[in-house]
């Protein structure tokens, strides 16, 4: 069977158009985190004690908060100084949020967390924590992470978690948790990882199969 050099062209357009989808990640779905892809070994697990909890309260209803960027107003944590080895590295902060709806409608928070010392803080922002749709009265919970953080020297620091705004929630309870290491990789993530190499040998099958012909 032969084909029209015309017909051999659209075929290969479509081979690299589905080739260039797959490297540009359009055709990757969204997927949700599991406390195994935040780090090989959880190092710690802090509750945000009550002071600190009616503190984000009083900023939520003092309607603070917002802003563009990493320099924005917030409602500021630090927990215990802890040692961190680099020997540890990336650490991650995963924060935990639970609460109650207070009215029908969406509920969110937005949270910023950082590494303290000597009194300076590097921060990064939380994707939004929330929910949409919600009953007033719901039972909330979420969490979010920044992505990891590795540090030059061993040194101590202060695990740092921000309120920066929230809005139709009760906050009831917030837990950091901080983890060690490079995450797991999700069967999904394997598999997408392995696609430009697959691309690869099926141009290469093309290729061959074409000069055959």
């Amino acid at each position: 069977m032969k084909f029209s050099k015309e017909s051999r062209c659209q075929f290969f357009s479509s081979a690299a158009l589905a080739a260039s989808l797959v490297f540009t990640g359009t055709l990757l779905p969204a997927t949700a985190a599991g406390p195994s892809v935040y780090g090989k070994q959880l190092v710690q697990t802090i509750d945000v004690p009550p002071d600190a909890l009616a503190k984000f309260a009083f900023f939520q209803a003092s309607n603070k908060g917002g802003g563009t960027g990493l320099l924005v107003d917030s409602e500021d944590w630090r927990a215990p100084e802890q040692k961190f080895a680099t020997s540890g590295n990336p650490y991650t902060l995963v924060v935990k949020v639970q609460g109650t709806v207070v009215a029908d409608g969406d509920a969110t928070t937005i949270w910023q967390t950082g590494w303290s010392q000597d009194g300076s803080t590097r921060y990064g922002r939380l994707p939004a924590i929330g929910t949409t749709g919600a009953k007033a009265g719901q039972a909330f919970s979420g969490q979010a992470t920044a992505g990891p953080t590795s540090f030059k020297d061993d040194s101590t620091y202060s695990p740092v978690v921000g309120l920066v705004k929230a809005s139709n929630l009760r906050i009831q309870s917030v837990q950091v948790e901080v983890w060690s290491g490079i995450g797991k990789s999700s069967w999904l993530e394997k598999l997408f990882a392995g696609l430009p190499l697959l691309t690869g040998l099926v141009f290469l099958g093309l290729a061959i199969w074409w000069r055959r012909r």
